[in-house]
């Protein structure tokens, strides 16, 4: 009778033992599938946010680029004109 209560005592503490290791392991691999899961969102949307930036970049600089010459067109008109009417008035303007 003895050996029978020590034998369910053993088997009830390994059973304890077993349990807790099982649900230990459990939470561990549930922790490490969050880490991953958030690392990688977070460098997913790192990217995609460097990526906008460097579009918004590019769009800047084809803007620049198109007030540059933009500029460059109507300074170049300018003064075009104002030759035009400076050889007009000069005196050794012939026509």
């Amino acid at each position: 009778m003895m050996v029978v209560v020590v034998n369910v005592i053993v088997a009830v503490i390994v059973f304890v033992i077993v349990v807790v290791v099982v649900a230990v392991v459990v939470v561990v691999v549930v922790v490490v599938v969050v880490v991953v899961v958030v690392v990688v969102v977070v460098v997913v949307v790192v990217v995609l946010v460097v990526e906008e930036e460097e579009e918004e970049e590019e769009k800047d600089k084809t803007l620049r680029r198109r007030r540059r010459t933009r500029t460059t067109k109507r300074r170049r008109t300018r003064r075009k004109r104002q030759l035009k009417k400076l050889l007009k008035t000069s005196p050794n303007y012939v026509t």
